[in-house]
């Protein structure tokens, strides 16, 4: 509605007039959205205030946006648990990516999520063989900086090898998302001369039902990319 002071009392929703009268403002129009990730738990509100139309006259806001708004407050949620995340220390002290610990719960939350809505859901797993700190750091910026084509989670699994959680990505694109790395590594250089690099990859729905199933789905096609020496294999058949 144009003016939120009109909204009856008895209305599902209530206006709450205090920011008003504390910072001597007027509020006509107001769009809220509960701030979570999907699946997660209310953690705030998005507000978003006064609509304005192209001459600047506050409007109502159009039931349109609503979706639009619903999808940024779930990334500020994600962002904002990022946050609390990395003051909670869930993060590796050699590489700055995220620890193992983070990223099982990451897994935990994706995974609630692919049951509720289906989306695909695939894990990459990158091994440096024999590396050194050197190598390990320069294979973590290689991550951070070769982007996914969706939301991603990156972080360090084990001494030599790194994971990362590709949101709404079936197997194919996490076999793409793999290449493009490999492709990376071999722009970079390291400055100690070559490192092995070995990639697994797996995904849900195909190769697994649960967060275990397809981190042993990956490592199987890890095991498989460094025996076979062909850099890259993707768990199961197909692919």
């Amino acid at each position: 509605m144009a003016d939120a002071y009109t909204l009856p009392p008895d209305a599902p929703s209530s206006f709450n007039a205090v920011f008003d009268a504390q910072a001597d403002y007027h509020t006509h129009s107001v769009l809220a959205v509960p701030l979570q990730e999907p699946g997660g738990p209310v953690i705030g509100v998005l507000q978003l205030i006064n609509a304005l139309d192209t001459r600047g006259r506050i409007v109502s806001f159009h039931r349109g946006w609503e979706p639009l708004v619903r999808a940024l407050s779930s990334l500020a949620a994600v962002a904002l648990d990022n946050v609390r995340v990395h003051e909670l220390s869930y993060e590796d002290p050699l590489t700055g990516l995220y620890n193992r610990s983070y990223f099982t719960l990451r897994m935990d939350e994706e995974l609630r999520r692919h049951a509720r809505f289906g989306h695909p859901l695939s894990l990459v797993l990158v091994e440096v063989g024999g590396a050194e700190d050197h190598a390990r750091r320069a294979m973590a910026a290689t991550l951070v900086e070769e982007p996914a084509r969706g939301f991603s989670v990156t972080g360090r699994y084990d001494a030599d090898t790194f994971a990362v959680l590709l949101t709404d990505t079936n197997k194919a694109g996490a076999v793409e998302y793999a290449r493009r790395v490999l492709r990376a590594v071999g722009r970079r250089g390291f400055a100690h001369g070559d490192v092995a690099v070995s990639i697994g990859v797996a995904a849900l729905p195909e190769d697994s039902a649960t967060n275990e199933e397809l981190l042993r789905a990956a490592e199987r096609a890890l095991y498989r990319a460094r025996q076979n020496g062909t850099g890259i294999t993707a768990a199961g058949p197909g692919v």
